[in-house]
């Protein structure tokens, strides 16, 4: 069980939406335009206030890479690398702090689908601190912790066909709150 800073409830579910006001308390991120299936706005939309909705899955539930490229280009400020195929985001999280969120395609050569991988650094954890990093992970809804360099960023996959936009929207979130907390206390 979380309790929120601000009023000392409950928090409501893993984005931590607190009963007082329904305010996340995890990640800022204002899109653009709307990102749900459906024309009434989700919870998490509600509460980071999205009003415009938009179906950019159509008619089908079966998302297409390039079904999602449209959509974060259209709802996000992003920067996209054509030659690595990746998205770059940044994320106001709430102590004011600028978190750097990667969304990723990764093309399985061995069948005919698509994966996401949507990635957010921590930062250089010491050897030393390693263990009690993963062990900080162990309650947090996250992929898991990889080392890429220097840096270890969490992550988390998701498979291209089914995938909704409240699925990218809320791993793009949970990750932006959860390496953000992670950075302050390891980084």
């Amino acid at each position: 069980m979380k309790i929120c800073p601000k009023c000392g409830s409950e928090f409501l579910d893993a984005m931590n939406y607190c009963k007082h006001d329904g305010e996340p308390l995890i990640a800022k991120l204002v899109p653009l335009k709307s990102s749900s299936l459906t024309d009434e706005p989700s919870p998490s939309e509600v509460a980071f206030g999205i009003e415009n909705k938009k179906n950019f899955f159509k008619e089908s539930n079966m998302a297409t890479w390039k079904q999602i490229r449209d959509y974060i280009q259209t709802n996000f400020k992003s920067e996209y690398d054509e030659e690595e195929d990746t998205f770059k985001l940044i994320f106001e999280v709430n102590n004011g702090n600028e978190q750097l969120v990667l969304v990723e395609r990764y093309k399985n050569q061995s069948q005919d689908n698509d994966w996401i991988e949507i990635s957010a650094p921590v930062g250089a954890v010491g050897k030393n601190d390693i263990f009690d990093l993963l062990e900080s992970l162990s309650g947090k809804v996250c992929g898991g912790a990889v080392k890429y360099g220097e840096n270890v960023w969490i992550r988390s996959t998701l498979q291209v066909s089914g995938v909704t936009a409240d699925d990218i929207n809320n791993v793009m979130w949970t990750l932006a709150g959860i390496a953000d907390e992670l950075n302050e206390k390891f980084a």
